[in-house]
């Protein structure tokens, strides 16, 4: 369960940085699944700087929010919540 619970963290964590994409009006090439992780390849490959900083917080962002909604709700949400917050501070490092 807990190897879910982790795919799910890293899969909400990648759709905000594909959200953030879309969001600054650009597009994504492919999403690939690989096993450390998901990688996002843009069409476009220019980002200015703002663009660049709104993609890559939105994810850990993301993982933050979630952590905030389940952490107190004990069991498996709580075990989500904190997969979600050990995201969030390894990709705030």
């Amino acid at each position: 369960m807990e190897f879910i619970l982790t795919l799910l963290a890293a899969a909400f964590h990648e759709l905000a940085h594909t959200a953030a994409i879309v969001a600054c009006g650009k597009s994504v090439k492919r999403i690939k699944i690989r096993p450390v992780g998901f990688t996002i390849e843009m069409s476009e490959r220019l980002l200015t700087y703002n663009e660049e900083i709104i993609i890559n917080l939105a994810g850990p962002f993301a993982n933050a929010l979630l952590f905030l909604i389940f952490r107190t709700s004990g069991g498996y949400p709580e075990l989500f919540a904190l997969v979600n917050m050990a995201l969030f501070s390894i990709n705030m490092l």
